[in-house]
């Protein structure tokens, strides 16, 4: 996957093949004629032999070097292109105040704080926490933590038992655990992994952190899926990520993949966050570069920068409380001359 989301890295490697198959074409056919030339084969001199081997050492030698040069020119080129791109085409609409709060799902409960409660709700030795995430469960968000197998052996042998729930909501000890046993999921090795099976059925593109959505006496694993549009602009092709909708797994294993606009109507998502987390922060990121690449390196007039939050094991953005679920990434305004 990191192949093909870079073109910056195999399109040097794609050319320096190109040339080197050229170059063994050219050398074949030269010795070809010159031997087609001479009126009786004659036998290869010790000179001839050593400048033979001397090309078939540095022919190569200079071509891993120019593949070398191109991924330092290029790879930076692919990622600010990228961005760049998205800067200007993203639709984005301007507000001048920020929507109404919900009071019923606003987040209270910080994640290392929902962590220590879940850990202390953990009743099994042979599982332990993974990462953490949020769903809404009866309408109200909750960090969620998968329990997977803990230990190498176990890693093998055991499967994911479920997940711990901690409501956000309040500030008090809000801590509930559904049991399900899940025929593949974070955690696991090798093939019940869930990334083994998704890639099987869906290579090109890429998968987010997964998380856990209880319906009934089901349990579900939703996985958001990135996939990347091929552009061109010199002197490299790039790519720009895009969400393509949801993989949902079942306790069984079994796997639907859904679009966008299958996702909006889904029974087991409609309530649940949709929108991939790291691509939100990606797209505001690319706002650094909405005056061009010259002011990002240099000027940095009205750039944009997230503003990081300290000491925080979850970055932004943060899941937002309004009317509609949104996340809700907080900016700073660079000026430098």
């Amino acid at each position: 996957m990191f192949v093909y989301k870079n073109p910056a890295f195999w399109g040097p490697l794609l050319l320096g093949g190109i040339i080197y198959a050229i170059y063994n074409i050219y050398r074949r056919s030269e010795k070809r004629g010159i031997e087609e030339k001479l009126p009786y084969k004659k036998k290869k001199s010790s000179t001839t032999y050593t400048k033979d081997s001397e090309m078939a050492v540095v022919a190569p030698a200079i071509i891993i070097i120019l593949i070398i040069i191109g991924w330092a020119i290029l790879g930076p080129f692919q990622a600010m292109y990228s961005q760049c791109y998205l800067a200007r085409h993203l639709d984005t609409e301007e507000i001048t105040e920020l929507p109404d709060m919900d009071p019923s799902v606003v987040r209270i409960m910080p994640q290392f704080v929902a962590e220590r409660y879940a850990r202390d709700a953990l009743q099994y030795p042979r599982f332990k926490l993974g990462t953490a995430d949020i769903a809404f469960v009866a309408e109200k968000p909750c960090w969620v933590f998968p329990l997977i197998p803990d230990g190498s052996i176990n890693f093998f042998v055991l499967k994911d038992k479920g997940a711990a729930y901690v409501d956000m909501n309040t500030s008090r000890k809000s801590t509930h655990i559904v049991e399900k046993d899940m025929e593949i999921g974070p955690g696991m090795g090798i093939r019940d992994w869930y990334k083994w099976k998704l890639y099987k059925e869906k290579y090109w593109v890429d998968y987010e952190d997964p998380y856990f959505v209880p319906v009934d006496e089901e349990l579900y694993i939703a996985v958001p899926i990135v996939s990347y549009e091929y552009h061109w602009r010199f002197p490299t092709l790039y790519t720009i990520p895009k969400w393509s909708g949801t993989a949902l797994i079942n306790s069984e294993g079994e796997i639907e993949f859904l679009t966008p606009e299958a996702v909006l109507e889904h029974s087991v998502l409609k309530e649940q966050k949709l929108y991939p987390e790291r691509l939100t922060r990606y797209y505001v990121n690319s706002f650094r570069y909405v005056h061009g690449i010259v002011n990002k390196l240099l000027y940095h007039r009205e750039q944009l920068e997230i503003a990081e939050v300290p000491g925080q094991q979850n970055e932004q953005p943060f899941f937002g409380g309004y009317k509609r679920s949104q996340w809700c990434c907080g900016d700073e305004m660079v000026h430098c001359l």
